[in-house]
């Protein structure tokens, strides 16, 4: 064998050699590993280094993975549905340190990034690009939770994240420690009876000014302000003056009609004395009316109550008047100001009542109708009632919702404009309803709960749909059946016990 055979055969004994499947750890191999050969570790090469050069996308630090698919460090790429197991960073399905019965046998399982070994796309970044490669998974669904002995899917301690997830009639189960816990902390349940309430329907909303009872008051002509008669939050009547501006412009469009107007009585004159042609006469006319047009324009004609006065010699103003009684909400003026044609100077309104704008879905807008009773709240603090006067017809293009106008009374003047409410409208038709005490219910994301009394030592947090309050009861219209036992005493316990995962105890090893 000649000396250029032998260094073939060695190099290539050397990469075979060296080269064994891992799982990015510098060489530590896993159990059941095998080698692979000189083409598999070629393509992976090039597949990792094409998977970046290809699209050039960014890599996150820790997996060297495109961004758009890591999801250890994006949890919104998670699947939807999924369970994570937040105390070892990976999803529950694949958790074998809470779940070892649940590990394949035979089946290579990536410890570093808790993976079944043929799916993991951190060690084997070319699955991304495979058909084979499948994240979702429907074993979560059977797996149980060791500790409370409930479905991993319902158990409310290990996952109170889910009840932001709920529908109402949808619940997470809660496992207290012993039979005896909840009677020795006093919690009590009752069943719950069933009775008619009206419907109700849940929207967002803002408050804006009543604009039947609003005017924006805006100059017709070009000039300064000369005045400025009021101030923001001032009572004004309706017809009052608001501010003057000088109308310059005015005074020279009167100059020029008043000449105009002896020009055309000259002619006239002559032209009955058969001194001037009848052509001079009708060019005296035409120009006597086109001054008399820019004199109307200047004073700002057809602009209701807004009237010229002459203040003094050569001194002509206008005056601006509103035309509504109410108080001056905005002003956007100051003496010495230019005023534009069409510039808002000022807004008067009327602030009771206020308008309720609210946007509903369109199935929610079907059950609403003109003269239903709308509660509005802000948080949890009540703000008032009002009632509907208008459904509209058509749908919002830009929200794709149904718009709804409510009149609340504001008689001492505590609601302001612009504030974002909650309202629940009364609608007129009847729905069964359980009714359960107000202090019995509690609020999460938004969404309304009660507790169940299930066994001795199992609760459910349920999602329910709440209608109005009535002496200290409210009505559940969906989520609770007749003869459901609600937990009426010590419910801020079972609510300790649900969120105490929160607190850091939660599924153990």
């Amino acid at each position: 064998m000649n000396i250029s055979r032998m260094k073939y055969v060695f190099l290539v004994s050397l990469i075979a050699g060296s080269v064994v499947i891992g799982c990015g750890k510098g060489g530590n191999t896993k159990a059941g590993s095998g080698r692979e050969t000189v083409s598999e570790v070629k393509d992976t090469t090039v597949t990792q280094a094409g998977a970046a050069a290809d699209a050039q996308v960014a890599l996150c630090g820790p997996h060297k993975l495109p961004v758009s698919v890591c999801y250890l460090c994006d949890a919104s790429l998670r699947d939807p549905g999924r369970l994570w197991c937040k105390e070892h960073n990976r999803y529950e399905d694949r958790c074998f340190i809470c779940h070892p019965d649940q590990r394949e046998a035979g089946r290579l399982y990536c410890d570093e990034h808790g993976l079944y070994e043929d799916e993991c796309i951190f060690c084997h970044p070319d699955l991304v690009r495979s058909a084979a490669f499948t994240s979702g998974s429907d074993s979560s669904q059977k797996l149980m939770c060791d500790e409370h002995h409930v479905p991993e899917q319902e158990c409310g301690i290990c996952h109170p994240e889910r009840a932001e997830t709920l529908r109402p009639g949808q619940g997470l189960k809660i496992r207290f420690p012993s039979a005896t816990s909840a009677e020795k902390a006093g919690i009590t349940a009752q069943p719950m009876r069933e009775t008619e309430a009206g419907a109700f329907v849940s929207a967002m909303g803002r408050l804006e000014f009543n604009q039947n009872r609003a005017a924006k008051i805006a100059s017709p002509i070009e000039g300064q302000v000369m005045r400025v008669l009021v101030d923001l939050g001032q009572e004004v009547r309706q017809g009052q003056v608001l501010a003057e501006i000088n109308a310059q412009g005015w005074g020279e469009a009167l100059a020029e009609e008043k000449a105009a107007k002896a020009a055309l009585d000259r002619e006239e004159e002559l032209h009955r004395e058969r001194v001037c042609a009848t052509r001079d006469l009708e060019e005296a006319r035409a120009r006597y009316e086109r001054a008399r047009a820019a004199r109307l324009a200047a004073q700002g004609a057809g602009a209701g109550s807004n009237t010229v006065t002459q203040v003094g010699e050569g001194d002509p103003r206008l005056a601006l008047r509103t035309p509504v009684s109410g108080t001056v909400v905005m002003r956007a003026v100051s003496m010495g100001d230019v005023a534009s044609p069409g510039t808002v100077l000022m807004e008067v309104a009327n602030l009771n009542p206020l308008w309720a704008m609210l946007s509903l879905p369109e199935a929610s807008a079907a059950l609403v109708h003109k003269g239903d009773v709308v509660d509005l709240s802000q948080g949890d603090a009540p703000l008032g009632s009002g009632q509907v006067d208008w459904v509209a017809d058509v749908i919002d293009p830009a929200t794709r919702m149904v718009p709804v106008r409510a009149i609340v009374p504001n008689p001492n003047r505590t609601l302001r404009a612009g504030t974002y409410v909650l309202a629940r409208i009364r609608s007129g038709s009847k729905a069964s309803a359980v009714l359960v005490p107000a202090d019995a219910t509690a609020r999460f994301g938004g969404k309304s709960f009660v507790f169940l009394e299930l066994s001795p030592d199992m609760f459910e947090l349920r999602c329910v749909e709440l209608s109005g309050e009535t002496n200290g009861f409210v009505a559940v219209v969906a989520g609770l059946n007749k003869g459901d036992r609600v937990v009426s005493t010590q419910s801020y316990l079972v609510k300790s016990e649900f969120q105490k995962s929160r607190l850091g105890a939660g599924c153990v090893d």
